[in-house]
């Protein structure tokens, strides 16, 4: 069992068949000093999970929203 993580999600229809979005996200995550701890990526391409410590996650949603445009977007 691992104590302290967060779940986040990126999911979006213009996911699908896109190429690199995995990418951007994983090296948009690793600039930003992000660890991630595991990752799921369903078959539909409609969305990636993935896996960091909760004392990241605030960090981790921030820096994703600023690559994708999405700054304006509410998060916790």
């Amino acid at each position: 069992v691992i104590k302290n993580v967060a779940l986040i999600n990126i999911s979006g229809a213009g996911m699908v068949g896109t190429i690199g979005v995995a990418a951007r996200v994983f090296t948009t995550l690793a600039n930003a000093g992000v660890n991630i701890i595991m990752i799921s990526q369903g078959s539909s391409q409609h969305n990636i999970s993935f896996v960091v410590k909760e004392a990241q996650a605030k960090k981790a949603v921030q820096v994703l929203h600023a690559e994708f445009g999405l700054e304006n977007e509410k998060h916790g």
